[in-house]
């Protein structure tokens, strides 16, 4: 989705690697500065090292819970925060032109139940969700971005 020159691609972990990849190609193909949000997970550190290898990307700021084991490197923030929290998200959106959503329900903190639940599918309460609620707050913080330079380029 397209948010005043900004992108979020969302990259759900029921969804094969392919759209990771497919999500970065995009992300990296004009944007210079990418927020990777669930960069703490499985494709999220895939994401994180597919776009430290894009020579034109400058910034990416990984969004995790809990900053360990990520990759050294000058163009790499890590970004400690809680997806579900909208002043954490426009702090992390800040000076961003582009977000990757890589975060899931896994994540999901509200209850052993629920994570259980996310797991097969299954959401008693979808507004709740990590994928929904924490998904609609990134757009909304992105929105609030002013137009990307690099999206008066675009073709």
């Amino acid at each position: 989705q397209k948010f005043f020159g900004a992108s979020v691609y969302q990259i759900n972990m029921r969804g094969p690697l392919l759209l990771a990849c497919l999500a970065v190609a995009q992300a990296a193909a004009y944007p210079t500065k990418v927020l990777v949000c669930g960069a703490g997970g499985r494709v999220g550190r895939q994401v994180v090292t597919n776009l430290l290898q894009e020579e034109n990307v400058t910034t990416i700021r990984a969004f995790v819970r809990e900053p360990k084991d990520m990759p050294s490197d000058p163009r790499l923030e890590v970004f400690r925060g809680d997806l579900n929290k909208a002043s954490d998200l426009e702090k992390a959106c800040s000076g961003m032109e582009a977000a990757v959503w890589c975060a899931s329900g896994f994540s999901d903190r509200s209850s052993v139940v629920n994570r259980l639940k996310g797991l097969f599918g299954v959401v008693v309460r979808p507004e709740e969700s990590i994928d929904i609620r924490g998904l609609r707050l990134l757009g909304e913080s992105m929105k609030k971005q002013p137009p990307a330079a690099a999206a008066a380029a675009r073709p």
